[in-house]
């Protein structure tokens, strides 16, 4: 293109590495990790084409180390998410768990011990 539109926030904090999904509605979704220490993976959806984003919603189930996120949009024409996640123990990650969901259908599913 010869020009692109003015860049919007849609997080100001912490947050990096995001992952986009365009679902069968043309909504725009949006997932990404945040957090310096305690790291969790967040969400924030366009139903107008990428001119506004709705408020931030946490994904992550749980207070550990959620990083890596990726988005597709599976056969059904829905967005799916997933990341992985590790408990941090005594200044120690442990146990890496791997985690999908649908936006439509949350709680996210823990697919791996």
């Amino acid at each position: 293109g010869a020009s692109f539109s003015e860049p919007v926030t849609i997080e100001d904090s912490f947050g990096a590495f995001p992952a986009i999904a365009v679902d069968s509605n043309n909504n725009i979704n949006i997932a990404w990790q945040e957090g310096a220490d305690i790291r969790n993976i967040f969400f924030a959806r366009s139903q107008n084409g990428g001119a506004s984003f709705s408020a931030k919603t946490r994904l992550s189930i749980n207070s550990n180390f959620s990083f890596g996120v990726s988005g597709i949009r599976n056969a059904n024409g829905d967005s799916l998410f997933s990341w992985i996640s590790r408990a941090l123990v005594n200044g120690a990650l442990t146990n890496t768990n791997v985690f999908a969901t649908t936006l439509d259908s949350p709680p996210p599913i823990n697919s791996r011990n």
